[in-house]
Formats: C-alpha cells, sequence, structure tokens
C-alpha cells in the first residue's frame, strides 16, 4: 500500500515499478493499493513487468492502474507490462486502467500493455478502460515512438463522463481487443474510439456504451493522420 502525492518530478510512489533497460518485475498473486498520484504497476523505459493474478486498486486522480511508458531512443528501452487474470480498479479522474505511452517528438521503441483474461474498471471522469497514445513533451519533433495495448478476452468497463472504454491516440498506436467485453455507462463515454490516425481493432468482442450522447464506436481524423477502426465477428451498440 502506498500513499502520496509525489517526493519529486521523477520520484512518484508508485507501487510496483520496473525502470531501465534490463529492469524485470514479477509477481504472483499480488494485492495492491494505492492512494494519490501513485500507480499501481509501471514498466518504463526498457523495464518488462510480468504480472499474475494481481489485484490493483488506485484512488486519485491519473493514478492509472498499468502504465507501460518510453520516453527515450533506442531498442534497449522498449517498455513492456504483461497481466494474466486479476483485476484492474481505479478512482479517480484520468485514472486510466491500462494505459501505454510514447512521444510524439522522439523515434522510440514500442511501449505495449498486453492483458490476458483481466478484469478493468474505472470510476472517474475521462479515466478510459484501455489507452494507448502518444504524449506531447514540447520539444522540436525528430520523430515517433509507438504504443500498443493488447487486451484477450479482458472485461472492461468504465464509470464517468468521456471515460471511454478503449482509446487509440496518435499515430502509430493502436488498441486491439480478441473477444472479452467493453462496456461503458457515462455521458458522452464511447465503447471504442480511434483518433488522429491511430488504429483500433476487435475481433469476437462485445462493445457497449448506454450514457447519454455516448457511441459505441467513435472514429475521427484528417487527411494527414487517418484513423483506422477494424471490427469483425463484433457486436457494437449504444
Amino acid at each position: 500500500t502506498t500513499s502520496a502525492t509525489h517526493v519529486a518530478d521523477a520520484s512518484f510512489p508508485h507501487a510496483l515499478t520496473a525502470r531501465g533497460a534490463g529492469g524485470p518485475l514479477i509477481t504472483n498473486g499480488t494485492t495492491v493499493n494505492t492512494q494519490g498520484l501513485a500507480m499501481g504497476a509501471v514498466s518504463d523505459d526498457g523495464g518488462t513487468g510480468s504480472l499474475t493474478d494481481l489485484t490493483i486498486t488506485t484512488q486519485g486522480g491519473r493514478a492509472i492502474g498499468l502504465y507501460s511508458v518510453v520516453e527515450q531512443s533506442g531498442p534497449q528501452f522498449a517498455a513492456n507490462l504483461s497481466a494474466l487474470r486479476g483485476s484492474v480498479e481505479t478512482f479517480g479522474g484520468n485514472a486510466h486502467g491500462a494505459a501505454a505511452q510514447a512521444r510524439n517528438d522522439l523515434p522510440g521503441p514500442l511501449a505495449e500493455i498486453a492483458i490476458t483474461n483481466t478484469r478493468i474498471t474505472t470510476h472517474g471522469q475521462s479515466a478510459a478502460g484501455l489507452r494507448a497514445s502518444l504524449g506531447d513533451y514540447g520539444s522540436t519533433p525528430t520523430g515517433r515512438g509507438e504504443a500498443q495495448v493488447v487486451a484477450t478476452n479482458a472485461t472492461v468497463r468504465t464509470e464517468g463522463a468521456m471515460a471511454h472504454g478503449a482509446v487509440s491516440r496518435d499515430a502509430p498506436t493502436s488498441v486491439t481487443l480478441n473477444g472479452g467485453s467493453v462496456i461503458t455507462t457515462g455521458q458522452n463515454a464511447y465503447g471504442a474510439m480511434a483518433e488522429i490516425g491511430e488504429h483500433i481493432i476487435g475481433v469476437g468482442t462485445n462493445v457497449q456504451a448506454s450514457g447519454t450522447e455516448a457511441l459505441g464506436l467513435y472514429v475521427t481524423g484528417n487527411p494527414t493522420a487517418v484513423a483506422r477502426a477494424e471490427f469483425r465477428d463484433s457486436a457494437i451498440a449504444n
């Protein structure tokens, strides 16, 4: 259990962290509780995390349950976080269930999250269930990183305004849903969303959005950043 906001900008009190090239994290049957700006499990710049039967609960704004991030250039900095079974539940605005992020201004390796038979639940405004995105660091772009989330037979549920179920934002990012289900209940909370050139894929999955002005699937882009959604053998409803 961790509780705090943060000690310094680069020193957040996350519960479990794999950081740096060759930094492994392996857990089995662990229970994690955090309060404040403290994430559940993190793979950062080369870290690799393998989580089995993990129970994560976070309470705080931006307190993401599972987070994989790449902020440096070079193949040794690929970050991977995998979860088998278990559950992740977050309470707070922008407290995504599982989020992978790279940079939109620097070429870098893949930031990846893979979950299997895992339950993801979020409670809070803009708290997505699954999210792959590129972050804006304000530097002159020299390239782009890549982020990916793959969910297999996962159960994803969000409760909050604009708390989308599965989001892929900016290219090259992607979210893949293999089986399982995604349910959103909040206002303007889309079931699945692809935005600004990214890619969302569903195979044999069920997506349902029940909130006011919430769409089951939303895709938006522009001529230079075409977003894509591909679903087959799936059901999408709102």
